[in-house]
C-alpha cells in the first residue's frame, strides 16, 4: 500500500454519491507498500452509523483489465471461509468505480494487526492459511496469467539495463534469470495463488490467531509451490537476514497438512525459493531506479532479496 493519488473534495463527493454514502467523515492515507494508493475511509452509510473501509486507487503495475479478477476472487474466497476483505458494491451493483482515468475499489475493513517479526508458530499458521486459499480457489472460474513471471522478468531486466547496466544487483539478477530459464519446473500443480503473502498482508487477532489476509493485487494463476516459496522467503528469515529453517519446516508441514504437496513440488522448492527471491529483487530494484519522488512511498530495499537469493544459491547447491 502507498499513496500516489491525492483525493480532493470533489473526488470524495463522487465516491460518496457512487456508493450511496451518507457522509464521508475523513480519509487517512496508508503509506506502507509500493503498488496502489490506499486510504482508510471513515464514513456514515446512514446518519449516525459510522463505518470504516479501505479505499484503493489502482496504479502502476496493476493491469486495469485484471481488477475484476482481483475483486471477484476476494468475494469467491470469502464465501468459502477465507478471511479476506470483500468489496462494497456501488449503487449500480458494480464492484469498483472509475475516478478520472483510474479505477477504485472500496473494500470492507478487517480487524487485526500484522506481526512483522513472526514466530515459528505464526509461520505455521501462514502456511496453513496459504494451503486453505489454494484449495478454496481451485475452482475459481476466472484466469489471470502471472505478469511477473518470465516475460515480466525479462521486461524488468530490460528497463533496469537502460539506466543501470553496470549495477551489481542487475548482474546478480541476470545470472539468476539465465539459471531459471533452464531449471524452473514446468509440470507443477497450478491454480490461483496470492503471490504477495508477506507478513504485512496478514492479520492476527489479540489471541495470536491468524484472522485475515489482504492485498490480493498480485493474485494470478501459477504454481502452488511457487506461492509457498514466495511466502517462505517473506516469513522465514529473521531480522538479521538469517534463514530460519525451523520456521520453514513448520510452514511447509502446516501447508502439507491441508494440501499435501507432490514429490515434484517438494523437489522443486530450492529452485522456487531462488526464483521468488529473484522476482522481488527485480521489482524492488526497478522501483528504486524508477522511483517517483512526488509519491508518498519509500521503495523497499532490493538488497534484502539479493541477500536472500545469494543465500539460497549457496544453501541449495
Amino acid at each position: 500500500m502507498a499513496v500516489y493519488t491525492f483525493l480532493d473534495d470533489f473526488q470524495l463527493d463522487m465516491i460518496k454519491a457512487e456508493y450511496g454514502l451518507h457522509r464521508v467523515i475523513k480519509t487517512q492515507p496508508i503509506e506502507a507498500g509500493v503498488e496502489n494508493s490506499n486510504y482508510h475511509l471513515f464514513f456514515e452509510r446512514q446518519e449516525g452509523r459510522a463505518d470504516r473501509a479501505i479505499l484503493t486507487i489502482f496504479e502502476q503495475r496493476v493491469n486495469k483489465e485484471n481488477i475484476d479478477f482481483y475483486v471477484q476472487l476476494k468475494e469467491y474466497l470469502h464465501a468459502r471461509g477465507i478471511p479476506c476483505p470483500t468489496p462494497y458494491r456501488t449503487l449500480s451493483g458494480a464492484r469498483f468505480m472509475r475516478l478520472g482515468d483510474k479505477l477504485i475499489a472500496l473494500v470492507h475493513f478487517l480487524e487485526g494487526a500484522s506481526i512483522l517479526a513472526p514466530s515459528v508458530a505464526d509461520s505455521a499458521q501462514a502456511g496453513s492459511m496459504l494451503a486453505r486459499m489454494h484449495c478454496a480457489g481451485a475452482d475459481f472460474p476466472l484466469h489471470n496469467p502471472n505478469g511477473v513471471s518470465f516475460a515480466g522478468w525479462e521486461a524488468l531486466l530490460a528497463r533496469i539495463a537502460r539506466v543501470a547496466p553496470h549495477h551489481d544487483l542487475y548482474a546478480l539478477a541476470t545470472q539468476e534469470y539465465d539459471y531459471q530459464c533452464s531449471h524452473f519446473p514446468r509440470d507443477l500443480s497450478c491454480g490461483v495463488i496470492h503471490a504477495d503473502m508477506f507478513p504485512n498482508n496478514v492479520f492476527f487477532d489479540n489471541n495470536g490467531t491468524l484472522s485475515g489476509v489482504i492485498d490480493f493485487y498480485f493474485a494470478c494463476n501459477d504454481a502452488y509451490a511457487y506461492d509457498l516459496a514466495i511466502t517462505a522467503n517473506a516469513w522465514c528469515f529473521d531480522a538479521k537476514g538469517m534463514w530460519n529453517g525451523q520456521a520453514y519446516d513448520a510452514m511447509c508441514a502446516a501447508y502439507d497438512a491441508v494440501r499435501p504437496r507432490s514429490h515434484a513440488e517438494h523437489a522443486a522448492m530450492p529452485i522456487l525459493l531462488r526464483a521468488s527471491a529473484m522476482r522481488f529483487l527485480l521489482t524492488r530494484l526497478h522501483d528504486v531506479l524508477y522511483h517517483n519522488p512526488d509519491a508518498l512511498v519509500i521503495p523497499h530495499d532490493p538488497q534484502e532479496y539479493a541477500d536472500k537469493l545469494m543465500l539460497h544459491q549457496q544453501m541449495w547447491r
